[in-house]
């Protein structure tokens, strides 16, 4: 009750302020982090409903400090939460495999070129942990949390609404040329009725992409 009141004055406050989207940003990972503390499972499979709509929620902390973004506090949130069930006795943790070492390894790899790379060193470390650290991080939670059959089936419902919630949005803008959380600012077609879809990840390959890896899991589950 303390909380919720806290967080309906917190809300309040964002909305006279005109800081409405900061809010609901806030009061998603606040709803988001309290479930995957009650099942982190279940956190689990909500972080793939969102994932699509990541841009949403990332809240921007200003120059000199990275971004915290859905993947990043997502990841962190978890690990930290499994750690801390283990410490308790409360959970077992997955027995890393070879395909955990190795990522690690990449990982390791990739930082070790950080700097020499054109894109400075916070950059960097941030761009390797996003698109490297992160997607071994999760599937090391996959594993561990929906590694059952029973798991597996959940999974493949919760890829099943978010590719039914991207392809709504991608057949939207091949209809109303209106793109939805693009990162580029411009419309793209190949001609009146040949719409590239900018939606949610700003370019046509990485929503195809993305929809492509989840009809596969979604066959398997089911």
């Amino acid at each position: 009750v303390v909380a919720a009141v806290g967080i309906a004055a917190a809300l309040a406050a964002a909305v006279t302020s005109g800081q409405l989207q900061a809010a609901s940003v806030a009061v998603g990972y606040v709803v988001l982090l309290m479930l995957s503390l009650i099942d982190p499972a279940q956190g689990l499979l909500l972080w793939v409903v969102m994932a699509p709509f990541y841009r949403f929620f990332t809240l921007k902390m200003g120059a000199g400090l990275p971004d915290l973004g859905l993947h990043r506090i997502m990841a962190l949130s978890v690990l930290l939460l499994l750690l801390a069930q283990r410490a308790a006795g409360q959970r077992r943790l997955a027995r890393p495999t070879a395909f955990e070492g190795l990522a690690g390894l990449f990982v390791v790899g990739l930082l070790l070129s950080v700097p020499a790379s054109p894109m400075g060193l916070s950059s960097g470390i941030q761009y390797v942990f996003d698109f490297a650290a992160l997607p071994a991080l999760w599937l090391y939670f996959g594993r561990g949390l929906l590694g059952s059959r029973k798991g597996l089936e959940r999974l493949s419902i919760a890829l099943a609404i978010a590719g039914v919630g991207m392809g709504l949005i991608a057949v939207r803008e091949q209809l109303t040329h209106e793109m939805i959380l693009s990162p580029i600012p411009y419309h793209e077609a190949y001609g009146r009725y040949s719409v590239k879809i900018n939606s949610l990840f700003g370019a046509a390959a990485s929503m195809a992409m993305t929809l492509v890896m989840a009809v596969p899991a979604v066959f398997v589950g089911a």
